[in-house]
């Protein structure tokens, strides 16, 4: 969704701001909604003071970005930006077997101009840091100079279901044992690369999921972080490399696959250094107070 308020040229591109709507399960209130309003509050004080700007402003919601139903994130942004393909992201399903075309017309968001329409001059995102270091530094704001690389994969674990009672431990191909190795492996992983690589699992599915019966599939999703395009790659490797050999070490099925990848961004520099001008004025704002 795009909302534009008209400026003195309006043949130049819209300076914009935005965000989006969607969150995680436990992202919070001000997740993406923090930057949709605020760029809306830009929007009402330009009419108050009638403040007339160069170049249109434009605020943007941007659908699906966390890719928390379908994944995978960044749908809206990334069909805007010539990344992702149209037709490709709206067949996407999710794990009940609806597809995001479908939920978009069914609610009446599909929209009719074509994703990508036009240019934008610069753009702008306030969000929360949904992290623990501005609070524990102090600081009001802060200026992001690049975006992390990201990889997301879905690691299936095939073992053997059968009965927990009449089971012989030796017997056991508990793919929900074979999972929590994985799982500490990955954890590993992500604190083996300070200070910014990360390695999260934050979804998982077990099969049959039944108290007395021992785990013969496992699904669960793997979240990997860096903002160096090497150290990514190392991360994947090590991973891989640890579940071949875990896979002939227990005689169980490990699939690993990647179902999406994001390279490292570096943000515009003139971009960022209007953001640092910003956190000034506001870091002065709050030490007058």
């Amino acid at each position: 969704m795009f909302a534009r308020r008209p400026g003195k040229d309006n043949s130049l591109p819209p300076i914009t701001t935005g965000s989006h709507l969607d969150t995680q399960p436990s992202g919070g209130k001000f997740d993406g909604v923090l930057g949709v309003l605020a760029g809306l509050e830009v929007l009402r004080t330009l009419n108050d003071h009638k403040v007339e700007t160069e170049a249109p402003v434009e605020v943007c919601v941007w659908t699906n970005e966390e890719g928390t139903r379908f994944a995978s994130s960044m749908m809206g942004s990334g069909v805007f930006a010539g990344a992702f393909d149209l037709d490709e992201v709206k067949a996407t399903e999710e794990t009940e077997g609806a597809t995001l075309g479908a939920e978009l017309e069914r609610i009446g968001s599909a929209g009719d101009e074509p994703a990508g329409g036009h240019k934008m001059g610069a753009y702008f995102e306030l969000h929360i840091e949904q992290g623990p270091i501005l609070e524990a530094e102090e600081k009001v704001i802060g200026v992001v100079g690049a975006a992390n690389g990201q990889g997301w994969y879905d690691i299936t674990v095939t073992g053997q279901d059968s009965h927990a009672g009449p089971t012989p431990m030796p017997a056991l191909k508990d793919a929900l044992v074979t999972t929590s190795k994985i799982v500490q492996e990955i954890n590993r992983i992500g604190h083996d690369h300070p200070p910014f690589g990360a390695a999260t699992v934050g979804f998982m599915q077990v099969s049959p999921n039944s108290r007395n019966v021992i785990s013969g599939e496992v699904v669960f999703s793997v979240d990997m972080r860096h903002p160096e395009v090497e150290a990514l790659a190392h991360m994947e490797q090590e991973l891989r490399t640890y579940c071949e050999a875990l896979s002939k070490q227990t005689d169980m099925g490990i699939d690993v696959s990647k179902i999406w990848d994001l390279e490292p961004t570096q943000f515009d520099k003139d971009c960022v250094e209007v953001g640092k001008q910003a956190d000034l004025v506001v870091w002065d704002a709050k030490t007058a107070d």
